[in-house]
């Protein structure tokens, strides 16, 4: 992580009449080799005014949540934490939109867009479209079947999860287009 950041930040042309984001995606605290130096390499990007933004996949332990968000802090970018849902299908029929968010679980409260899958939880939540799974969401959900086509010889496969990293990002550059006055 650290030599890739150090090419973005040294390497790469920098239009000066463009934003300057970067985007880290990571799902473990990085490496740390002799002769790196993460804390002048961020300096520098935010001397540079590079917006260094981390995206925290599923995996990362408490020490990689907290560098993850120092280094977003330090350059003024923004620390995400991917939510993955998947639909699964109750021993009923019903089926439920079930979302993690690093060690968080939540479970969708009504049926989900297509656009809705690719928020973050906690909006979700905030919006009433999601809660936190309760131990009887836990005890409802636990024996579920993955919801999904047919896998070979007919056996039920499992639905592959969905994650809002290109929401995220997304949401990161037209904000930045607006601040720049450009129309996104």
């Amino acid at each position: 992580m650290n030599a890739g950041l150090a090419l973005a930040v040294r390497e790469m042309n920098w239009s000066a009449h463009a934003a300057h984001l970067l985007f880290l995606v990571g799902d473990a605290p990085p490496h740390d080799y002799p002769g790196q130096d993460r804390a002048g390499l961020l300096e520098e990007a935010r001397r540079r005014e590079i917006e260094v933004s981390t995206i925290e996949c599923s995996g990362m332990n408490p020490a990689g949540h907290a560098l993850w968000a120092s280094i977003a802090a330090q350059t003024n970018g923004e620390a995400q934490v991917l939510t993955y849902a998947q639909q699964v299908r109750l021993a009923d029929g019903r089926t439920r939109v079930v979302m993690q968010r690093g060690s968080e679980r939540f479970v969708a409260t009504r049926a989900l867009s297509e656009a809705e899958r690719g928020e973050d939880a906690n909006t979700l939540v905030a919006r009433g479209a999601a809660r936190r799974m309760s131990a009887a969401d836990e005890a409802e959900i636990g024996p579920a079947r993955y919801a999904a086509t047919r896998g070979r010889g007919g056996a039920p496969a499992a639905a592959a999860p969905t994650n809002n990293i290109s929401d995220g990002v997304t949401r990161r550059v037209r904000a930045r287009a607006v601040d720049m006055g450009v129309a996104y």
